[in-house]
C-alpha cells in the first residue's frame, strides 16, 4: 500500500467504520479481483458498495472506473469544479436514519455495536430502504401509545440477524426484554449470530446494543419457548414489508394470550 493510495483511502472514507470495512472487505476479496492498481477497487467501492456474487472467480476492474474519484481528489485538493464525493455508498443515504445510524456508532464504545456496524454496511442499498422504513414506523407506533415495538431482520448470507426494539422503557426492563427476545429469535431462526439495540423512540439514539454469537444448538426447553413465536414475513422488495398486516394481527391479542414475541409470558405481562 501506497502513501497516496493510503491519503485517498482516508480522505473519502474518513470515518473508522468505514475506512476499517473497505479494508476487511478489500482483504476478503484479495484472491478474487485483479487490477493495474488499487485506485480502480476503492473507487468501485465508492460507487457500489464492494461486494460480489460467489458466482465469480475473477473480476478484472479497468482504470477508467476511477474517474469519479480523480475529480473528486481534485476539488478537494485543487479546487476544481466538480463532486467533492463520489455518487454511490457516500451520499445514497444522506439525510436518512441510517446515515445517522452509522455515524452513531463510530462514537459508541461499544464492541457489540461496533461489529453491528461492519454488518450493517455490508447490507443491499434495498434492506437499508427497508431498515429505514421500519425504525420509522416504529417510531411512531412507539410515541402514539406508548409501548414498546420491535421489528426483526433475518436471513442474509453472513449476517445471522437483528432485532431493533424502540421504548422508553427504564433500562433493566428494556434490556431484559431485548436479551430475551433476541435469544428466543436466534434459536428459532437457527442462527450463530445476532444482535440486537433499542432505540430511544423520540431521538431515536441507540440506547444500548447486544450480541449473541455462540453456535446454535438444539434445546427441547427453546422449542417449546419457540413453538407460538410470530413466523418470519418474506419481504418482496418491491413492497416492502407489510407494517399494516403485523400491527392488525397485533391488536388481536388478549391480554391473557400468550405474548407472540415467545417469551412463554402474557401478553399482559411482557409485551403489552
Amino acid at each position: 500500500m501506497d502513501v497516496f493510495l493510503l491519503d485517498v483511502m482516508c480522505e473519502m472514507l474518513n470515518s473508522p467504520l468505514y475506512l476499517l470495512s473497505y479494508i476487511k472487505r478489500r482483504v476478503d476479496y484479495s484472491d478474487l479481483i485483479t487490477t493495474a492498481s488499487e485506485l480502480p477497487i476503492l473507487s468501485y467501492h465508492l460507487q457500489n458498495n464492494l461486494w460480489f456474487n460467489k458466482e465469480y472467480d475473477l473480476v478484472y476492474l479497468q482504470e477508467d472506473i476511477t474517474a469519479d474519484l480523480d475529480v473528486a481528489m481534485l476539488a478537494r485538493y485543487e479546487g476544481i469544479e466538480g463532486d467533492k464525493t463520489p455518487a454511490g455508498i457516500l451520499t445514497v443515504y444522506q439525510g436518512t436514519y441510517f446515515e445517522n445510524l452509522i455515524d452513531e456508532i463510530n462514537h459508541i464504545e461499544n464492541p457489540a455495536v461496533i461489529a453491528l456496524g461492519f454488518q450493517l454496511l455490508e447490507l443491499d442499498g434495498k434492506t437499508v430502504g427497508i431498515i429505514n422504513r421500519a425504525v420509522g414506523e416504529l417510531s411512531r407506533r412507539s410515541l402514539s401509545d406508548n409501548k414498546n415495538h420491535d421489528f426483526t431482520l433475518a436471513g442474509y448470507d453472513n449476517f445471522g440477524g437483528l432485532t431493533i426494539h424502540c421504548n422508553l422503557r427504564n433500562s433493566e426492563d428494556a434490556r431484559r426484554h431485548l436479551v430475551q427476545h433476541c435469544e428466543l429469535r436466534k434459536y428459532s431462526e437457527r442462527s450463530d449470530d445476532w444482535f440486537g439495540i433499542c432505540l430511544n423512540p423520540r431521538t431515536l439514539k441507540i440506547r444500548f446494543g447486544l450480541r449473541l454469537n455462540e453456535p446454535w444448538t438444539r434445546s427441547d426447553e427453546m422449542d417449546k419457548a419457540t413453538e407460538n413465536m410470530a413466523k418470519p414475513q418474506k419481504i418482496k422488495y418491491r413492497d416492502g414489508p407489510s407494517f399494516s398486516t403485523m400491527y392488525t394481527r397485533a391488536k388481536k391479542i388478549g391480554r391473557n394470550s400468550p405474548c407472540p414475541c415467545g417469551s412463554g409470558k402474557k401478553y399482559k405481562k411482557c409485551c403489552l
